[in-house]
């Protein structure tokens, strides 16, 4: 078996061992920067994962009753949620990941996911 998939970085060893890891079958894997604009299935494979992201950013908004933004660090809706979160709670908010850079530099330092509690007022 073979998979093309798109880098993350000019570095791609460490991702495709990361992923050759996760398999439960031998698969030769080729990481490409730009292969979601070079290879139509990564292209389209691309496409639903931004879709299905969409969609979990918007069960989390729902979830936590507040608009959570995009979930990119460059978005100043998310960015305020994180601010709100941090300002309300002891705890990384629900679907962050951990390892986030984002939320390191912001404060949340070693925080529990298991101590949130959603920031009052807002809408979704």
């Amino acid at each position: 078996a073979r998979a093309v998939v798109d880098a993350l970085g000019r570095d791609t060893t460490a991702q495709v061992r990361a992923l050759e890891a996760r398999l439960e079958a031998p698969c030769e894997i080729e990481a490409r920067i730009g292969a979601d604009g070079t290879d139509p299935l990564v292209g389209a494979a691309s496409i639903l994962a931004k879709v299905e992201r969409d969609r979990a950013i918007q069960a989390l908004s729902d979830q936590v009753g507040v608009n959570v933004g995009s979930g990119y660090p460059s978005d100043p809706t998310t960015r305020a949620y994180l601010r709100a979160c941090l300002d309300e709670s002891t705890a990384y908010p629900p679907g962050a990941r951990t390892t986030w850079a984002t939320l390191e530099k912001m404060g949340f330092g070693n925080r529990t996911i298991h101590d949130f509690h959603p920031p009052q007022g807002g809408s979704t």
